[in-house]
């Protein structure tokens, strides 16, 4: 594909962007505007309702053709080099990448690094946190002795039958 091409497709998708963005609702003979009600899953049945509007416009497309004709080779190649000049160089070239050697170098002077005994930064709390105390065990209500083994309790009247 030449450059002319290119630059012909990109030109008519940002003109169509343009031209078309704000289109006017489409009415009906009785002059009221037309709406649709669609039902996405997403919704789960709530309706979205919009406005129908106008068929898109393919003017513009005439227009850049002719003037793309009556440019002639030379002018488009000035024009093509000039927006070549002005667009930013790639993200993967904008950046100042490390060299090899020096991140293997940090990395074995990290890998080096003799770990001391740090204090901690945070002062010791002065009123630690209450421990969850533990439940009580259960008892008999009768008796007041312990429940686990209970049935083998012989003065207890709830175990006398």
């Amino acid at each position: 594909m030449s450059k002319t091409v290119f630059w012909f497709r990109h030109i008519l998708a940002i003109c169509h962007f343009n031209e078309n963005l704000k289109r006017d609702e489409r009415t009906t003979e009785a002059g009221e505007v037309q709406i649709k009600v669609v039902y996405p899953k997403f919704k789960n049945g709530e309706a979205t309702v919009r406005s129908v509007r106008v068929f898109p416009k393919y003017v513009y497309v005439d227009e850049i053709y002719q003037t793309m004709l009556n440019a002639g080779e030379e002018k488009l190649e000035e024009a093509t080099q000039e927006l070549v000049k002005m667009a930013p160089p790639p993200m993967d070239r904008m950046l100042v990448k490390q060299s090899r050697e020096e991140a293997i170098q940090k990395m074995s002077q990290r890998k080096e690094m003799v770990v001391a005994n740090v204090p901690p930064t945070a002062a010791p709390m002065q009123n630690p946190p209450l421990l969850k105390e533990a439940r009580a065990k259960p008892c008999c209500r009768t008796c007041g002795q312990p429940m686990k083994g209970h049935n083998k309790v012989q003065n207890c009247p709830r175990n006398q039958k």
